[in-house]
Order: structure tokens, then sequence, then C-alpha cells
């Protein structure tokens, strides 16, 4: 079972749940409580409220081990 950002927003109504992806996505709405924003990961995170929890879905392929490093440095900072 595959369950979307409105998903987890829906089951949550107290938390922030914020998505992130290069391309806007194909929704006309989403909960309240649920942010979706066009953004670089590999680029400087500019978010200043710490995260709880990073998960991120579907990103084999999507960076070289190099690019991990940035990734995985921006989520621990």
């Amino acid at each position: 079972m595959l369950i979307s950002l409105s998903d987890v927003a829906d089951m949550f109504p107290n938390a922030i749940v914020r998505g992130v992806d290069l391309f806007p996505p194909p929704v006309t709405w989403m909960p309240p409580n649920c942010i979706m924003e066009v953004d670089d990961v590999l680029q400087e995170w500019t978010w200043r409220k710490k995260f709880d929890l990073i998960h991120m879905r579907n990103m084999i392929g999507s960076f070289n081990s190099s690019e991990w490093d940035i990734v995985y440095q921006h989520c621990f900072e």
C-alpha cells in the first residue's frame, strides 16, 4: 500500500507535513497541515526549523555517491 503525503497529513492532523520535489505535484487540494514545496535538496537548505523526521522515498538512482553525501549532510545539520 502506497501512502501519499496528504494521507500522512490526514493521519497526523497536529503535525506539519512537508513534501519537497523538483516539480509541482499534480494535485488541486492538500490538507491544511500539508505543505508541498518545489526545491532542490542538493542546494543549501533554507528551512529554519529543525525536522523531527525526514523520510525519502523513490530516491534510487536520483543521486551519485557524492550527491548522496550532500543530501545526508543536509539531513543531519
